[in-house]
């Protein structure tokens, strides 16, 4: 059974108000550029990749040119996204074990209280051989700001 999960309360509440979580895009374009760095240097094809984060486009079709790939989107406003992309806003990932060569989180991982079950539900997914790739922030960035933004909301 798969392990139960807290989103950011941050996340839930752009969820609830239709807000989509943007970032800048040279944050996305630096993405991109340490993800193609990283799997050039692996000698083998990704046929199936599950992809979740923000919705960065530039990057999602950077995989979708390696594979098929599954989106699972972690928060805001779909309506404007295409429709083969999934919201997942559950603590359980909607996902069946040993379906993706590759799996990439980016940016969901630090919302996330308990990222060690999140990582065992990531490791189900992949097939034997797989690979997995995350993007988060490390434990001491950013500091002030998550300072105060626990001062305002201590539930954040």
């Amino acid at each position: 059974m798969a392990p139960h999960l807290r989103l950011s309360a941050s996340r839930r509440q752009a969820h609830r108000q239709g807000r989509q979580i943007d970032y800048p895009a040279a944050l996305e374009t630096y993405f991109l550029d340490e993800l193609h760095a990283r799997l050039s240097i692996v000698k083998r094809t990704f046929n199936t990749i599950l992809y979740q984060g923000p919705p960065l486009r530039k990057l999602i079709a950077y995989l979708k040119r390696l594979g098929v790939v599954d989106v699972l989107m972690n928060g805001g406003d779909l309506r404007h996204l295409p429709s083969s992309w999934t919201a997942c806003f559950d603590d359980i990932l909607p996902i069946n074990p040993g379906s993706y060569d590759l799996v990439i989180s980016v940016m969901h991982m630090h919302g996330v209280p308990k990222w060690d079950e999140l990582l065992f539900q990531y490791r189900a997914a992949l097939r034997a051989d797989g690979l997995f790739l995350g993007v988060f922030p490390g434990q001491e960035t950013l500091q002030e700001i998550k300072q105060a933004a626990l001062e305002t909301d201590p539930d954040f």
